[in-house]
């Protein structure tokens, strides 16, 4: 006869129920969460997969400990390229998931983020962003992408105001046209657009109308369609590529 561990990878015993999550990705056919609750403990630097092809249940027992009490919380998790990007406010570690064992690839110090809508996935990569630059990891190495060519592109204090200190910053992936549009932190109309084919900066001081939109930006899953969420509204916006007025673009 089969045992239960043997068909399940865990013991009968095990917890395999969480009570709460901050983020989570899947990969490989597993469920990632980071930051969770389990059996009434919160925590917030711990990840926890799924078996394969089971996406409702935890085992306490495969919990993945990348770098544990050093006072800094999981923000997000992205998967790409059979990487897993797990972002805490100060380090972003990339965890390689393409075998059987995880296993730490790369770290990063002070290229984490402050919230979970500072990052998203493109065609080319993940993008994120925080006061120190604007980066893409495109599965083998990390860019800034506020430098090129041994120039820096936008002044990092500049950059620093612009992305402010209220963590109301936001990232999203305009499909259409390749584009990474950059939310202010301070000012909920003004932006920076990234063209990830000439590599080119493009800011706009009124290019987003609606102050009320200020949550993450999600793809649309049928046409890759960039969307937020009208807190005003209380509806969907989406991302248009036509502008209705004449903003000021420098």
């Amino acid at each position: 006869f089969l045992q239960y561990d043997v068909l399940n990878g865990h013991s009968s015993t095990d917890v395999i129920k969480v009570d709460a999550f901050k983020t989570a990705v899947l990969a490989n056919r597993r469920v990632y969460l980071g930051n969770v609750k389990q059996d009434g403990i919160i925590h917030g630097d711990r990840m926890l997969k799924s078996p394969v092809n089971q996406f409702d249940k935890f085992p306490s027992i495969n919990n993945i400990d990348v770098a544990i009490h050093d006072g800094d919380d999981i923000v997000a998790l992205i998967e790409y390229a059979d990487r897993i990007l797990q972002f805490k406010n100060n380090t972003l570690y990339i965890l390689n998931v393409s075998g059987g064992t995880e296993f730490l690839e790369a770290e990063h110090k002070f290229k984490g983020i402050s919230n979970p809508g500072a990052a998203c996935r493109t065609d080319y990569g993940a993008a994120w962003c925080n006061r120190n630059g604007c980066y893409m990891y495109d599965g083998q190495a990390v860019t800034d992408l506020l430098e090129g060519q041994g120039m820096r592109k936008i002044n990092i204090s500049t950059w620093s105001a612009f992305i402010g200190t209220g963590n109301y910053h936001r990232i999203g992936f305009n499909s259409f046209k390749r584009q990474l549009i950059v939310k202010a932190g301070t000012d909920s109309a003004t932006a920076y657009v990234y063209d990830l084919i000439t590599k080119s900066w493009t800011y706009a001081s009124s290019i987003v109308s609606d102050s009320d939109s200020g949550s993450n930006f999600i793809n649309d899953p049928v046409d890759g369609s960039l969307l937020i969420f009208d807190d005003g509204g209380n509806t969907i916006d989406k991302w248009a590529d036509t502008p209705t007025t004449s903003p000021s673009i420098i």
